[in-house]
C-alpha cells in the first residue's frame, strides 16, 4: 500500500513538473516595427535599430521597413530593449500569457 502511494505521488509530481516546465519553457516570437515620424506626419521605418530581450542574448537589428523578429523563451514579463544610435535606451514590458505565442511591439 505504502509503496503505491509513493508511486502515485511521484508520478503526479513528474506530471506537475513538466507541465509547469512546459509553460514556462516554451518559445515565444515577438516582432514588431520601429518608426520615426517625419515633418509631413508620415511614418518611416528606422533601420538599424538594435532590439534586445533584456537579460538574454536574444536580439535583432531592424531591417529596411523598420521591422524585427525575435525569438525567445516565455517567461511572465518580457523586456525588450530598443536602442538607437544618438538616442536614450527605451524599454518596453510586455506581459505574456500561457495560450498566447506570438507578441508585437512597436516602437516609435
Amino acid at each position: 500500500m505504502l509503496h503505491r502511494r509513493k508511486l502515485i505521488i511521484g508520478s503526479l509530481l513528474g506530471w506537475l513538473l513538466l507541465s509547469v516546465n512546459g509553460l514556462i519553457g516554451q518559445n515565444v516570437t515577438i516582432s514588431g516595427k520601429v518608426y520615426e515620424i517625419d515633418e509631413k506626419e508620415d511614418e518611416m521605418g528606422v533601420v538599424g535599430t538594435t532590439v534586445l530581450v533584456v537579460g538574454t542574448s536574444n536580439g535583432s537589428f531592424t531591417g529596411d521597413d523598420g521591422s524585427y523578429t525575435i525569438e525567445t523563451k516565455r517567461t511572465d514579463t518580457i523586456r525588450v530593449k530598443f536602442n538607437y544610435f544618438g538616442a536614450n535606451d527605451t524599454i518596453v514590458e510586455i506581459v505574456t500569457t500561457s495560450d498566447q505565442k506570438e507578441y508585437s511591439a512597436d516602437m516609435t
